[in-house]
């Protein structure tokens, strides 16, 4: 935590030399905060593992993947969570804390900002969250309880991870939809690719400032696809073992 305080400060500093205003010195900092926690996280693995002789390639299940082509299903796992976010804005707004707004007004800046802001949203929030949630994490939850256990509970301490009630309600489909494809292609390169096309869209909407809105029927029709995709790929050819 001191550690992310004081590179925070540093990120703040340096977007103040040049000439941001506070509200950018945020954003300025935010993608810093984000790679170093990532790499807070990548040393604390890489002790363990080497503690305790485990490969870091099992760790953090970067080998090969399995039924990489499952990855598409990405965009229908997201045309969900868009529907479900109509559904809360409309029926429970008071959910909100503004992180959602605030995230699309940093879409809509523009010179440094926007790219620092473009960075850390499609590039380093997709791999150090899937380091964590489904790298570490879940290989953690998976050899001591399986992996119904590790999706689920990963899945949720993803969605608590974005803070905001709204937001971590909306982006829970999307982290079992992650745990499944970790889990199914025995690799965690799969889930972060998906991650990462996810939000990279997300800016590209907040760009262009598309009208873009998902509805419930479509929603549901997204949902039921990835469940029967799901069902019909079957178990992985890699089964997680213990140490």
């Amino acid at each position: 935590m001191a550690l992310m305080l004081v590179v925070g400060g540093l990120a703040g500093v340096v977007a103040g030399s040049l000439g941001l205003d506070p509200a950018e010195e945020i954003q300025a900092a935010m993608p810093w905060l984000l790679l170093f926690q990532g790499l807070a996280v990548g040393a604390f693995v890489l002790f363990r593992a080497k503690r305790h002789s485990v490969p870091i390639s099992r760790t953090l299940a970067t080998g090969r993947p399995d039924a990489a082509w499952l990855i598409p299903l990405v965009f229908f796992a997201g045309f969900f969570c868009d529907a479900l976010l109509v559904l809360l804005n409309t029926h429970a707004p008071g959910l909100s804390q503004g992180s959602l707004e605030n995230l699309g007004e940093a879409a809509e800046s523009t010179g440094l900002s926007f790219w620092i802001m473009a960075l850390s949203t499609a590039v380093v929030a997709p791999v150090y969250e899937e380091l964590l949630f489904r790298g570490y994490v879940f290989r953690g939850l998976s050899r001591s309880a399986g992996p119904v256990v590790a999706i689920i509970v990963s899945s949720l301490l993803f969605a608590g991870f974005h803070g905001d009630p709204l937001h971590a309600i909306a982006v829970l489909p999307m982290g079992l939809f992650l745990g499944w494809l970790r889990w199914r292609t025995g690799s965690i390169w799969p889930s972060m690719i998906a991650h990462g096309l996810n939000n990279a869209i997300w800016v590209g909407l907040s760009v262009t400032q598309s009208e873009y809105e998902v509805g419930v029927l479509q929603g549901l029709l997204s949902l039921a696809l990835v469940v029967l995709v799901a069902v019909w790929a079957g178990k992985p050819s890699v089964v997680l073992t213990s140490d």
